[in-house]
């Protein structure tokens, strides 16, 4: 397992690497604006399992999914209250769960964040794929926001890591589900709901 310290001169380059280790179906684990995370292309179900039994994670659960552009999103979640709040929150925390358009694995609701972070942006531009993502813990240890913090059960698992330091927010998304009826907080971060409902009431 390579560990590659983050430097803005090498940030191309260490981006292309670690797009090249996705694409070849193994696990990386990144900063992103939130906390450090285990990550996996996610249309690769080979790859997707990897992560799950990395994290010891309930396969049950679906984990975010990261992409590069609104329209990505939209792809996946369809449009609306999504680019309503895609607009306004992302590059960003908040991750939005919405029944899918477009199926990932066995799940038929996905969450879809934009995050804040040129590096993480880069590798998501590279790879031209959505990449699912998961705090690089143990399922119900702390999310880490320093690789030192990173589990190394999870570490182990993985062909590559960056190292960036501490994170911006050092906190985990909010994530929201979008009903018909109104969003439903699943994890309170650092968009508040009262955030999301004037966004949306702005319509």
């Amino acid at each position: 397992m390579d560990i590659l310290k983050f430097s803005k001169s090498e940030s191309a380059s260490i981006a292309k690497k670690t797009a090249h280790v996705l694409l070849r179906g193994e696990l990386v684990v990144l900063p992103t604006d939130t906390v450090y995370g285990v990550m996996a292309i996610a249309t690769d179900e080979a790859a997707v399992a990897k992560l799950y039994a990395a994290k010891k994670r309930d396969l049950k659960k679906p984990s975010a999914v990261l992409v590069y552009t609104l329209g990505t999103a939209t792809d996946y979640l369809g449009n609306g209250s999504v680019t309503k709040l895609g607009q306004r929150f992302w590059p960003g925390p908040l991750t939005i769960v919405k029944e899918s358009t477009k199926k990932i694995g066995g799940w038929s609701k996905i969450g879809v964040r934009i995050p804040d972070d040129d590096f993480l942006l880069k590798v998501l531009a590279q790879v031209e794929k959505p990449v699912m993502a998961t705090s690089a813990n143990i399922s119900g240890e702390p999310a880490p926001i320093n690789l030192d913090s990173v589990s190394s059960k999870v570490l182990e698992k993985t062909s590559l890591a960056v190292d960036k330091g501490r994170t911006v927010l050092a906190e985990e998304s909010t994530v929201v589900e979008m009903s018909d009826s109104a969003p439903n907080i699943l994890r309170e971060g650092p968009i508040s709901l009262a955030q999301i409902e004037k966004v949306l009431a702005d319509g």
